[in-house]
């Protein structure tokens, strides 16, 4: 299975559900309780390596003026860096943790290969005061010592969905939620609800656009059986912020005017582009897509080839599980059983197969027969 940034950073957001599970045990177990951040790094990467084939804890960093450390865990696969902080000491307090990653960025910056630093903050007592002002001061665009950038990012439960934004024409603050997500199979299109509540009698929606993979889609007209409930929101071209007092609801997809079908898995992030401000706010989500009824086994087969292609080396020799293929790419059950060996058999032949699981390995290079005839020899 071919995780993505996104099922990380989604993960690290939804980390309170891991440490909930673990607190609140049955048959009368004692809970089993996080102690520092070093307990938090390490749960992290027992969560992830499974799933994260080339996830490495405490990877040594280079040399940045005379000093090194260890990134607590990286991914080169997914060009990506997490540095886990926690406020479970009674010593810790948020300031620290804050002043601690301004000063771990220019550290980062001479790992290389690294697209995203993502500081994975977990603070369940709120230690950290003004969460929204630590995500905008520490989030964006950061030079890396090879000539090329990287994003940070600020993750954790308490850094999901809620952000402060400014009227720009009253400067007063506005709180804005994000709400539900829900995808449409239908018409391949998406809903999110938005809530915004603010001082000034008309508080403004940043424009958003819903980024999944590395295609963005800007905001649409949702098909009129979607039009009823709440208010719904449309952008003209022109527009930079939307006008809208409490909850709106937001669609991106095919519409009459045109639109772009979503091509949506599993998870996706929601790009918010707050006024006033040079970054977009990433706003990590899940969505439940329903399972296709039926495909036609050449749809299958290209879905499963590209699929397979986008997993690295490691990942395509290790045991596959055919239900997880299936419920990653929506086919219906016992298709990756049917066809995922016909699939890859262009370069990969099977290794080994039991009824639910199956191993691959590099089919060795066999050229083609010669068509010339030799004679005399």
């Amino acid at each position: 299975m071919a995780v993505t940034l996104e099922d990380v950073l989604l993960f690290c957001s939804r980390f309170n559900l891991v440490t909930r599970a673990l607190t609140k045990r049955n048959r009368n177990k004692p809970p089993l309780e996080l102690a520092d951040e070093y307990d938090v790094q390490e749960l992290a990467y027992a969560a992830l390596k499974p799933l994260v084939a080339d996830l490495t804890l405490e990877d040594p960093t280079p040399k940045v003026a005379g000093n090194s450390g260890r990134v607590d865990l990286v991914s080169h696969r997914l060009g990506l860096a997490i540095e886990a902080k926690a406020t479970l000491k009674a010593s810790r307090e948020g300031g620290d943790i804050v002043e601690e990653c301004f000063q771990r960025i220019k550290l980062y910056s001479s790992v290389r290969n690294i697209r995203v630093l993502a500081f994975f903050i977990h603070d369940p007592d709120e230690k950290i005061d003004d969460v929204d002002n630590v995500q905008r001061h520490l989030e964006g665009t950061q030079p890396s010592s090879d000539g090329g950038t990287f994003q940070v990012y600020v993750v954790g439960p308490r850094f999901e969905k809620t952000f402060r934004t400014y009227d720009p024409a009253s400067s007063e603050p506005i709180d804005v939620k994000i709400g539900d997500v829900k995808y449409l199979p239908d018409v391949g299109g998406v809903l999110v609800s938005v809530n915004a509540r603010g001082t000034g009698r008309t508080p403004v929606i940043p424009k958003l656009s819903l980024r999944v993979g590395n295609t963005k889609y800007e905001l649409g007209t949702p098909p009129t059986a979607y039009q009823t409930g709440t208010p719904h929101a449309v952008y003209q071209p022109t527009d930079t912020d939307l006008i809208q007092r409490g909850d709106v609801t937001l669609y991106f997809g095919p519409s009459g005017a045109g639109g772009q079908e979503v091509a949506l898995r599993s998870t996706g992030l929601l790009e918010v582009d707050v006024p006033g401000l040079a970054r977009p706010i990433h706003v990590p989500f899940e969505i439940s897509v329903p399972r296709r009824e039926k495909v036609a086994d050449q749809d299958a087969l290209n879905e499963l080839s590209s699929w397979f292609r986008m997993l690295d080396d490691i990942e395509r020799t290790a045991s596959i599980t055919f239900a997880v293929v299936d419920q990653r790419l929506q086919l219906p059950d016992g298709t990756a059983k049917r066809l995922l060996a016909q699939a890859v058999a262009e370069d990969y032949e099977v290794a080994r197969q039991g009824e639910d699981t199956i191993m691959f390995k590099f089919r060795p290079y066999r050229p083609p027969p010669s068509s010339r005839r030799w004679g005399g020899f």
